[in-house]
């Protein structure tokens, strides 16, 4: 049997390839070339050739990793930067901090001015000519106004007994006089006649004066007088109108006197009816004048402190008393009226400056302790024989001049600090001032909004 020398060695014709060399779990045998057996003595021999492990290709590819997410999307996703990206957020926050607390201080440019007005001391004792407003025609004048207040009052009287009684309604009327300048004189039981035709007549004689001419306008004469119903009965409570007077019918006076009410009338009844004591009915009487005294004091007292108002209590008129029977007795009611000359302060004040301060600043100014006034109203003769009504006025006063702070606020606005002392100069109501703008770089002064004006009390200043 020949030997196979090739499980030894390999043949020396052969040349070996890296092709040759069998790979590692290789079972395939590749076979020698041709040219590698021309030897007789050497038969083909297969050299076993290891192959490859076979890989298994998956059908599909595997999915793609997800997508980042982009920024518009998702606003509030937190993405890693570029390198330096840290650095740039610095850079863009410390900028907007910059902006923002630059904004700040220029919002928050303000400025402050503290201002002494100008304040003046005088006695005054004098009577100055005043008028009504209504006339338009002030002048070298007080205007003033009337403010009429009415206050009413009742209780419950117990009663002593009852009886069939007639009583006539009453009530007060203010008669006028336009016909004549001359004084005119009616006669006891003159009858008044309101729109309905019911008649009321005064008790007694009355003189009403004769009108007055300012200006081309006339003012007529007047009186108060208290009238009573032509007959009883419930049917003459009426409320408040106007009358004219029966007995100058056809004559010129009937169009020029005349009367207007000035309470409602009240008190008229025909029956049985509770009766109370005279000894009871004078005591309510006198608490319910009392207290619809205090209501109207109260109610003066309570009223603006621009106006300064001329009460007297002696002026305070007490009517409208009437007796109503109620399941708990007699009511009885009264009401009190009462004029009053009224007087707008800053008016009053300006007119007493120009009268008594010389070179007393224009503008406005204010009493501050009207308090310390007395005012008294009195009529006198004018020498063209015309009535003329006078304020008897007298007391220190203390005279204080009302700043204008939106125009001194728009005179400052946008000028330089330096030209303060100047700008204020122009200010005659001024006595002293002084202002902070901040921040304290700012060289000029703040829109009028932002500047704040502080008037000083004479108090605080010292």
């Amino acid at each position: 049997m020949k030997r196979n020398f090739l499980q030894d060695v390999i043949p020396p014709l052969q040349k070996r390839s890296i092709r040759d060399i069998p790979l590692p779990g290789s079972n395939i045998s590749r076979p020698i070339p041709e040219e590698n057996t021309s030897s007789g003595d050497v038969e083909p021999v297969n050299i076993p050739v290891r192959h490859k492990p076979e890989v298994t290709i998956p059908q599909s590819a595997p999915p793609a990793p997800p997508a980042p997410p982009k920024r518009e999307e998702y606003p509030d996703y937190s993405f890693d930067e570029p390198h330096g990206g840290g650095m740039k957020k610095w850079i863009m926050g410390g900028g907007i901090l910059v902006v923002l607390i630059f904004a700040i201080f220029v919002s928050r440019t303000r400025a402050e001015v503290n201002i002494l007005p100008k304040q003046e001391k005088t006695f005054i004792q004098d009577s100055y000519e005043i008028v009504d407003e209504s006339l338009n025609n002030t002048e070298g004048k007080i205007g003033y106004k009337i403010l009429s207040v009415e206050k009413s009052a009742s209780t419950v009287v117990k009663p002593s007994g009852e009886e069939n009684v007639t009583e006539k309604a009453s009530g007060t009327i203010t008669i006028l006089n336009e016909y004549s300048e001359e004084d005119q004189k009616l006669v006891e039981r003159t009858r008044f006649e309101n729109k309905k035709g019911l008649v009321y007549r005064i008790s007694e004689s009355v003189t009403v004066p004769g009108y007055t001419e300012k200006n081309g306008n006339i003012i007529p004469g007047q009186i108060d007088v208290e009238v009573y119903a032509d007959e009883s009965g419930v049917k003459y409570n009426s409320p408040k109108s106007d009358l004219t007077i029966p007995g100058f019918s056809g004559l010129p006076q009937f169009d020029k006197m005349y009367a207007k009410g000035l309470t409602d009338m009240t008190g008229g009844f025909e029956g049985v009816k509770k009766v109370v004591r005279q000894e009871d009915k004078d005591s309510a009487l006198n608490g319910l004048k009392e207290d619809a005294r205090q209501q109207i004091i109260t109610e003066i007292n309570d009223l603006n402190d621009e106006f300064i108002i001329v009460f007297k209590e002696d002026d305070i008129k007490y009517s409208n008393i009437s007796e109503t029977d109620t399941k708990d007795g007699v009511e009885l009611k009264i009401t009190a009226t009462v004029d009053n000359y009224v007087f707008d302060l800053k008016d009053l004040s300006r007119f007493i400056a120009t009268q008594n301060i010389p070179g007393s600043p224009e503008g406005e100014s204010i009493i501050k302790n009207p308090q310390e006034l007395s005012i008294n109203i009195v009529s006198t003769q004018g020498e063209d024989e015309s009535e003329i009504t006078e304020a008897s006025i007298e007391g220190d006063i203390e005279i204080e001049w009302l700043v204008d702070e939106a125009r001194l606020a728009s005179e400052l606005e946008g000028k330089d600090r330096d030209s303060f002392k100047d700008i204020i100069s122009s200010f005659q109501e001024i006595s002293r001032a002084d202002a902070k703008v901040s921040p304290f770089w700012k060289s000029k002064f703040p829109k009028a909004d932002k500047i704040e004006i502080i008037i000083q009390d004479y108090i605080d200043s010292n």
